[in-house]
């Protein structure tokens, strides 16, 4: 006897254990979506032992079957939610910080004095053995997702950086037993800083530790060979991330996070997959070119509806679609389950096309998260998760009438039964805001020539009425003449003045996530190349100020810092295009008031060694008297932080020294003699005056501010005279921004020195050309005008030092990325709708002076 519909449903909702003969379940009369591109208008699906048996139209219903008459239903491939945190609720809020400026008492490690606390640190986060399958908290009551579609989730840990192994688990069922379907799917990353006062406390401490453990690992696998290796959970967790036998989920909203996963990911040849991605679209062509697929938060980016970043993650699935690029729908962000069919309504909206869309919540979340064989399409062999609603999938008044998981069949109540899509998205109250972007550079040309300019070569004298050829991104040939081909692309430079490329030695744009791991005493594994953001405005700013080439460094909040980077300003080029060819690594050290006041106790932390001048010194010098033991061993546990320092002991790695006191400037130098390295630049260096044969027999440059002092005590007897006497006294010198508003005019502070000091005019400009780039370590490719050099250069329309200079074209390698006239041209104007109207003023510049 057939058992009727209602009472299969009534049966199964209840959990009643089915019969031993296990009869089938024949799903009749239904439209059936076998594929976003393949549909039966009406058919059976039989099903058996909780996988699909058959589906066809004329599918035979065995005689013991149990029947759920589908009659004006669709039947879909069940919904699979590509990223949650099902199972893992929330952590309570942490309990506010007490007012006043008076931490509690924070317990003191033992270790406070120990170097192994900051030449060996343990960092939080690096949860990579957590593996979620076995750490499941089921809920009471049906995940709310069920009774909008959904029969599968993939779900991951909150915590850590290294986040653990995440398992795809159907909604039905309270143990990981009857739940999971696959474990482990992904490991997975997040580049959070943790929430707690420890290492790591920047993006570029994130890095730091995803390296080392990743490091840490590979010299696990070596050791498994060994008689009795020594075991250790994360290391054996990530091996089969090592092996590329799961994938790694890197949680990456922006594109330039997205680029830096893939970077990290190119490292150790991992296989990535992009979480998040509002702005993959940006990359959609680097993504399609690397087959990486992208789970799409449907949480979409909290912004005001109108606003640029809003719609372009609105439009970010509709444009991935259209590149080619794998990508399924995730929910992990959205605040409310009742809003995800409306934000899937809103990427429609967008340009998405329905077939993507379905594909998104079926498919392609099963194939990308290694299930295409058991879920995604309604196919003979596959498991039993279907979705039944009494309409189209993305209709207004589409309900959810059934889900089938592992089989057994489950109807939502009228309570929890939303129609998917009844509420469309809210119309937008104005058009799009537009966005205020600079414009993108120049195309290259092969063959540049400027002429009828004054060169200032730096080096080599200036040159009246000159000409300089550019070829293929290098300085060809200048001189009063030059032999350029007929078809070179001409610059007329009848009035103007065109020097090289500006270098500021000391500079702190382009980095995210924090300038400093103030962590630690001693953080020498951490690099700002890992954090530059290509998109920074200051970029393009710098580059309006003539300047090319950045020493980014690391912040002065540690004895022993971070790795720098040298960068060239391509404004709009991805990072690894910015980076400059072949410039030496390098490190930033720092003495005096930053590193020891770093200790100060914060509510939740513990003190921080040093505390004092002398105890600076003593961190550096233990710093040392470990990289030299460890360079000393043979095959020792890997450990980036004393690495760096060996490199450094070895020459390989050039040392930039945050420093303002004489005495402090002599103890560095005598360290550094006593084990046998160089500081190459001593960075602020504001009573180097004092110090100046010191500093040129150790053979150190000098890069220093141009009128700063007074502005804390270690800086009070800093002068404006600093930079001219150490030049006289034969040290090479570089005056910095330090700013990303002095970088603008460092044409200007170099100038200072002419009035302060009595420099000459090409003296001057030594100080922000061949001299910083001698301190970089890149002075045979940039700093001056002479033939074969990096053809980096800035063009102004008077002398640079005159007060009323400023710069027309900045060109990288031979091409434009500045230019006034185009800047001028491009601008937008606001419309009154997004900022109110301000009052004329008259202007007697030139046009475009002055205004934003």
């Amino acid at each position: 006897m057939r058992i009727p519909a209602c009472c299969v449903v009534f049966l199964a909702a209840l959990g009643v254990a089915e019969a031993a003969a296990n009869p089938p379940y024949a799903i009749t009369n239904a439209k059936i979506v076998l594929t976003p591109e393949k549909t039966i208008a009406q058919g059976v699906i039989l099903l058996r032992d909780g996988k699909i048996q058959s589906v066809g139209e004329g599918v035979a219903i065995p005689p013991d079957a149990r029947v759920y008459d589908a009659t004006g239903q669709t039947v879909y491939p069940g919904l699979i939610d590509a990223y949650t945190h099902y199972g893992f609720p929330p952590a309570a809020p942490l309990p506010p910080r007490p007012l006043g400026p008076v931490a509690p008492p924070v317990p003191v490690p033992d270790d406070i004095n120990s170097p192994d606390r900051y030449l060996w640190p343990k960092p939080i986060g690096v949860n990579a053995d957590f593996v979620a399958a076995e750490r499941l908290a089921f809920p009471s009551q049906p995940d709310p997702r069920r009774s909008l579609g959904f029969t599968t989730v993939l779900a991951a840990a909150r915590d850590g950086n290294w986040q653990g192994a995440s398992a795809l688990v159907n909604l039905a069922g309270d143990s990981a037993a009857e739940a999971v379907l696959l474990s482990p799917v992904a490991m997975h990353v997040s580049f959070n800083t943790p929430n707690a006062r420890g290492y790591p406390g920047s993006l570029m401490g994130v890095f730091a530790v995803l390296r080392q453990t990743l490091l840490t690992a590979q010299q696990y696998r070596e050791k498994l060979s060994e008689p009795r290796p020594p075991y250790d959970p994360a290391s054996a967790a990530l091996l089969p991330v090592l092996d590329r036998k799961i994938p790694v989920v890197f949680a990456a909203e922006s594109a330039e996070s997205i680029r830096r996963a893939i970077r990290f990911a190119d490292e150790f040849h991992l296989q990535p997959i992009v979480y998040g991605g509002a702005e993959a679209w940006r990359v959609a062509e680097l993504l399609k070119s690397r087959d990486l697929p992208v789970l799409v938060d449907l949480g979409l980016r909290q912004e005001p509806a109108n606003g640029p970043a809003r719609i372009d993650a609105e439009s970010n699935p509709g444009r991935l679609e259209k590149a080619g690029v794998r990508f399924a729908f995730a929910t992990a962000g959205v605040e409310r389950p009742e809003q995800i069919m409306a934000q899937i309504r809103t990427v429609l909206s967008r340009g998405l096309s329905r077939s993507a869309a379905l594909r998104a919540l079926t498919a392609s979340a099963a194939d990308i998260l290694g299930a295409g064989r058991l879920l995604g399409a309604v196919e003979s062999g596959r498991l039993a998760n279907l979705t039944i609603l009494d309409g189209e999938i993305f209709e207004p008044k589409t309900q959810v009438k059934a889900v089938v998981i592992d089989g057994r069949l489950y109807t939502p109540s009228p309570s929890t039964s939303p129609r998917l899509f009844a509420r469309a998205s809210d119309p937008e109250a104005k058009p799009p805001i537009p966005e205020r972007r600079p414009p993108a550079p120049e195309p290259p040309s092969q063959d540049v020539v400027i002429q009828n300019a004054t060169l200032l070569t730096v080096t080599n004298g200036v040159i009246e009425n000159g000409s300089l050829w550019i070829q293929d991104g290098k300085i060809r040939q200048l001189g009063k003449t030059v032999s350029a081909p007929a078809g070179a692309r001409i610059i007329d430079g009848a009035g103007r003045y065109v020097m090289p490329g500006i270098i500021d030695s000391h500079s702190h744009s382009m980095t995210s996530g924090g300038v400093n791991e103030g962590s630690l005493s001693v953080t020498a594994q951490v690099r700002i190349t890992d954090v530059l953001d290509p998109e920074d405005v200051d970029i393009y700013r710098a580059l309006a100020g003539g300047v090319t080439t950045l020493n980014i460094l690391h912040g002065s909040a540690n004895a022993i810092g971070g790795q720098n980077a040298t960068v060239k300003l391509k404004w709009g080029r991805p990072v690894e295009e910015m980076l400059f060819p072949g410039a030496p690594r390098g490190i930033k050290f720092a003495l005096g008031e930053n590193p020891k006041r770093s200790n100060f106790t914060v509510a939740g932390r513990p003190p921080r060694f040093p505390a004092t001048r002398m105890g600076v010194e003593n961190v550096i010098r233990e710093a040392f008297t470990a990289a030299r033991e460890y360079a000393r061993q043979k095959n020792p546990p890997r450990n980036l932080t004393l690495e760096t320092l060996a490199d450094v002991l070895a020459g390989k790695v050039l040392v930039h020294a945050h420093c303002y006191r004489a005495d402090e400037i002599s103890m560095l130098l005598d360290l550094a003699d006593e084990f046998g390295f160089k500081i190459r630049s001593l960075q602020h260096v504001l009573e180097g005056y004092k110090v100046a044969d010191r500093i040129r027999q150790h053979g150190a440059g000098a890069s220093t501010f141009a009128d700063n002092w007074a502005y804390k005590m270690e800086a009070f007897d800093g002068i404006p005279y600093n930079p001219a006497l150490l030049v006289k006294a034969g040290v090479r010198t570089a005056v910095n921004s330090d700013s990303d508003e002095r970088v603008r005019r460092l044409y200007q502070e170099a100038a200072k020195a002419m009035k302060y000091g009595g420099l000459t005019e090409t003296q001057a400009l030594r100080l922000i050309t061949i001299d910083p780039a001698w301190m970089l370590g890149i002075d045979q490719r940039a700093g001056s005008l002479e033939a074969g050099k990096d053809a980096d250069l800035a063009i102004f329309n008077g002398h640079p030092f005159s007060p009323y200079a400023r710069v027309e074209m900045t060109l990288i390698d031979g091409q434009v990325f500045f230019d006034r006239r185009r800047d001028l041209d491009s601008r937008v104007p606001w419309k009154e709708e997004y900022e109110p109207p301000v009052p004329a003023r008259p202007t007697t510049t030139e046009e475009g002076e002055g205004h934003e």
